[in-house]
Order: structure tokens, then C-alpha cells, then sequence
């Protein structure tokens, strides 16, 4: 299926004195004094190699913890050493104004928290100015102390792997405004092809680093023709999510691959229509909705509902903090999160430097591919299945297992009036791997202009 939406101050050095006697006295959801939610943190003095199985393939050991050595934990928007104020000695009355990120922890105690996947509460750094004037998320500090990272270079953890990166555009970091995602709007949209296309060759070149085989890069944005094709390495291929939209009558995510699927890599994803703060928030097409036993779900949330049924484990998850916190404990079970961003309603949102999500998109898939992996879990099945397009109901039916959502949900999409508009698009909207293509789709993108920016107008104005 388809999404068809359709000078920062440099950070002050952390100082080596213990923290003073009230520094955990501003307190919220992004400091915590005994214990990181969501990360497993502790003094380790040496983690010897254990081998390790990814389904029928050996692997490689990965993590190691040498003795006495500091770093820090990789949080969502954490990256460095610094810290974003020096001037918070003084706790502060009103909790809710708060927006400090984690403080220093030299001298603190720090827990592991509990084994598993658990909701990372997403962080809120303050934002500096970017050189355009726009508020731009920056990566945290990291707590100093003992902390359990990746390997620096991982050593072909995985060999013979077989990888979908499922790429979507609104939720990749340097996207700020909803018409870098559309053609409607050249100039922009032109960044918004450009920065889709380095995040998706950051998270090549980590595979690669991390001993995938066969990697695919399913564009999965309107029609699937922005990733800018002439920049990908060789053996990889592009594949449209208009082919898998239109063309199979059970769709499923190894068809998406084009041959068998070990992992799956997800970036640049957005939150579910129904998301007040989401950016660029919809699922499919403008104005739907699909609603599974009653639950909204997000795009990413029906399509690990497919990796589910056929057992594909998710490596990371990488997107709008908003899409992150629509999920459930444990939805995507070992698939680490990746916060690009944090929408600030369907026209913009705060994105992170695209040089530190970069980096942590690297660090996280060289994480994902030294642990243990699992697929993840499927939904209480048989469910009902609503579909909503402008909230009008266009299809209600039975859904028995995680294996039949997909194609029920193609199925209605293929029989809508929503398809015909979408095969115009497609049509308009070739991919753009010749001169003469080049031309039809330049000719194209001037004649849906004017309808796109009518619907665009709409779909704003209808945002919750």
C-alpha cells in the first residue's frame, strides 16, 4: 500500500565536578535520577563471546563492555557530551514547563531496568535557532558513566541476510514542512527527494557494514518514485509501492522484497489520521482511516501486522515521535526506536539535525543486527476491519488472521474511487530513470498540481 501525501549553538562541554546536591530536583518525564526507562544500563566488567543464532544463521558476537571505560547511552534525540543548559541549578515550581534533557549522572546510581522492549518516553532538549530561524531538535547528552553500546565496526554479524528498507518520506529527518513531500510543490519537494535519499543510504551502507546480503529499498511514498534513483549503490533496487498496491492480489511484504525476507528496516514513517500532533499524519491516502477491532492504525502498525504472519522481525523503526508513542508495549517487539522528529500538527514539525539522526540510525541497526531478533506479535484475530475514507465508511469486513489485513486492505483500496485517482497519479508520476521520463514526469507534475493543491488545502483543514 501507499502514503500518497501525500547556526545551531554548538553545545556547551560537560564539566567533571559531581553534580551538586539538588540536581534532580527538575523532574519529569525526561530526567530520571535511578533508573533510564526503556534502556538497559549498568556497570558490566567484561561480556565475553557468546554466539548467538539469527534464524537458521550463525552470528557473530557483537557487544562488548570493557572495564572501566565511560560512554553513554544512545536515548532518543541523545548524542554527545554536552549538555543544552548550564544554568539549571535551581529547580523550577511549574513541572510542566520543564524541558531540560537528561543532566549530568556522574556520581548516580543507575539501574538496569527490566529485560524486554519498553516505550521509550521521547525526550524534549531545548531548540536552538537553525540558520533559517526554525526551531531544529538536537540530540541530547549522554549520561556519563558505564553504558552498553554496539561495536564501533561491526564485524559481518549477519551473513546472507536478506533486508527491506520500507522507506516513506514524511517522517525523515530535515523534512519540516509538508510540501517537501509533495511534487506539487517542486522546490521543495526536490529537498524532501534529496534528504528521503541520504537517510536511505545511511541505512544501506549500515546493512552493508553489518553483513546483509541482498538489500532492497521499497519506496513506499505516493507512487514510489522519490528516491533518487541514479544515487543507490550497485545490486540495490528500488521498488515502487505502486507495483505492490495495484499489481498483486496478495500482497505481502517478501512480494514488496522480491524474494525472501530475513529483517525489515522502516524510516521515514508518520503517526495515523487520527493524530492531532502528527505531522503529515494519515494512513494510505488523504482523509482514510482503518480502524482493526476497533483500533486506528498507523501504516507501520499494519504492515508489521504483515511481518508478523510471515515471522520477519523488525530491525528499527525510525520517524515522528508521535508515530512512535501510538504504540503498543512491545508492538514491534525488538525493533529499535528511531525519533526523526516531533510534528507539531499535519502542515510542520521539529525535526532532529539530519546529521545526528544519521548517526543513530547507524548505531541502532548495528545494535539490531548483534542481538537477538524477533518478529512482531500478531493481534487478536478474528478482528473487524473499517475503512474510512473522510469519515465515511467504504468497507467493513472480517479479517481471520495478520496474514489476511494486507490484502484486505489492498482489496478495498484497488475497489475504491480513491485507486482511480491514485492510477492517474502513477501515470503522472513516472519514475524518473531516462531523459524522456524525466519529461513526462516534469509535464505531470505541473498537470496534478492544481488538484493536489485543492486536496492538500482540504486535508489541512480537516486535521484534528
Amino acid at each position: 500500500m501507499v502514503a500518497v501525501l501525500a547556526e545551531v549553538d554548538p553545545l556547551p562541554g560537560s564539566e567533571r565536578q559531581a553534580p551538586v546536591d539538588d540536581r534532580q530536583r527538575q523532574r519529569g518525564t525526561e530526567q530520571r535520577c535511578l533508573d533510564v526507562g526503556g534502556h538497559v544500563v549498568g556497570a558490566l566488567e567484561r561480556v565475553g563471546p557468546v554466539g548467538r543464532a539469527f534464524w537458521h544463521r550463525a552470528v557473530e558476537p557483537a557487544l562488548e563492555v570493557a572495564a572501566d571505560v565511560g560512554g553513554g547511552v544512545l536515548v532518543q534525540r541523545q548524542r554527545g557530551r554536552g549538555v543544552l543548559d548550564q544554568q539549571v541549578e535551581q529547580a523550577d515550581p511549574d513541572l510542566a514547563q520543564l524541558r531540560q534533557g537528561l543532566g549530568d549522572l556522574v556520581g548516580d546510581e543507575v539501574e538496569a531496568t527490566r529485560p524486554g522492549l519498553q516505550p521509550d518516553r521521547a525526550l524534549h532538549p531545548h531548540r536552538p535557532k537553525d540558520a533559517t530561524g526554525g526551531d531544529r531538535i538536537r540530540l541530547g547528552p549522554q549520561p556519563a558513566g558505564a553504558r552498553i553500546r554496539c561495536d564501533d565496526e561491526p564485524r559481518n554479524r549477519l551473513t546472507g541476510v536478506n533486508v527491506l528498507i520500507a522507506a516513506d518520506m514524511e517522517g525523515i529527518a530535515g523534512i519540516e514542512d509538508y510540501r517537501d513531500c509533495l511534487p506539487s510543490h517542486p522546490a521543495a519537494y526536490a529537498r524532501g527527494r534529496r534528504q528521503m535519499t541520504d537517510e536511505v543510504l545511511v541505512a544501506i551502507e549500515a546493512l552493508r557494514a553489518g553483513g546483509a546480503e541482498r538489500i532492497s529499498v521499497g519506496d513506499w511514498h505516493m507512487v514510489g518514485t522519490n528516491v533518487e534513483r541514479e544515487r543507490m549503490p550497485e545490486g540495490v533496487e528500488v521498488r515502487p509501492i505502486a507495483d505492490l498496491a495495484l499489481n498483486e492480489a496478495e500482497p505481502s511484504m517478501a512480494k514488496a522484497h522480491g524474494g525472501p525476507l530475513d529483517a525489515a528496516v522502516m524510516i521515514g514513517h508518520h503517526a495515523k489520521t487520527p493524530s492531532p500532533r502528527g505531522f503529515c499524519s494519515h494512513i494510505f491516502v488523504w482523509g482514510m482511516e482503518v480502524l482493526l477491532g476497533g483500533d486506528s492504525l498507523s501504516e507501520t502498525q499494519t504492515y508489521a501486522q504483515a511481518l508478523a504472519a510471515e515471522g520477519v522481525p523488525i530491525l528499527v523503526a525510525a520517524g515522528d515521535r508521535w508515530l512512535l508513542e501510538e504504540m503498543r508495549d512491545g508492538e514491534l517487539d525488538s525493533a529499535r526506536p528511531v525519533t526523526t522528529k516531533e510534528g507539531e500538527g499535519r502542515g510542520r514539525a521539529n525535526s532532529v539535525e539530519p546529521a545526528d539522526a544519521h548517526v543513530a540510525l547507524r548505531e541502532a541497526i548495528a545494535c539490531a543486527l548483534s542481538e537477538p531478533l524477533q518478529p512482531p506479535p500478531a493481534r487478536d484475530y478474528p478482528a473487524e476491519l473499517v475503512v474510512k475514507v473522510e469519515g465515511s465508511e467504504i468497507a467493513r469486513t472480517t479479517v481471520a488472521d495478520p496474514a489476511e489485513l494486507l490484502t484486505a486492505v489492498a482489496n478495498v483500496f484497488r475497489t475504491s474511487q480513491v485507486s482511480k485517482e491514485y492510477r492517474q497519479l502513477a501515470r503522472l508520476l513516472p519514475p524518473a530513470d531516462s531523459r524522456l521520463r524525466n519529461f513526462q514526469r516534469r509535464a505531470g507534475s505541473l498537470l496534478a498540481t492544481p488538484v493536489m493543491r485543492r486536496k492538500e488545502r482540504d486535508w489541512l483543514a480537516a486535521a484534528p
